[in-house]
C-alpha cells in the first residue's frame, strides 16, 4: 500500500485521531508543572524550591525514558532492515 493511500484511508476511517501539534503533546505532569511555574510568584521560597526540584526530577525521568525509547526504536529499525547481499570477487 502506498503512503498516500494509507493517509487517505486513515483520514476516511479515523478522522478524530490526529498527531498533536508541538508543545501540546505534554504529559499531564508537564502541563501541571507549567501551570505551577506560571503561578509561583505567590508561593513561599521553600515551596518554590520544592516545585522546581519536582519539575527537574520529572524532566530527568522523561529524558531517560526518551533515551531508552530512542535506543529501542533504533534496534527495531536495524533488525527490520534488509541485509544487503554482497558478492565476493576473490
Amino acid at each position: 500500500m502506498s503512503r498516500p493511500s494509507w493517509y487517505r484511508i486513515w483520514k476516511q476511517h479515523c478522522p478524530n485521531v490526529v498527531v498533536q501539534k508541538p508543545r501540546t503533546d505534554l504529559c499531564f505532569e508537564c502541563q501541571s508543572n507549567m501551570t505551577t511555574i506560571a503561578k509561583m510568584a505567590a508561593l513561599l521560597r521553600d515551596e518554590k524550591k520544592t516545585r522546581v526540584k519536582e519539575c527537574f526530577d520529572h524532566l530527568n525521568r522523561v529524558k531517560t525514558e526518551r533515551g531508552h525509547y530512542h535506543g529501542v526504536s533504533i534496534l527495531f529499525f536495524l533488525r527490520t532492515m534488509p541485509v544487503p547481499k554482497y558478492e565476493c570477487y576473490y
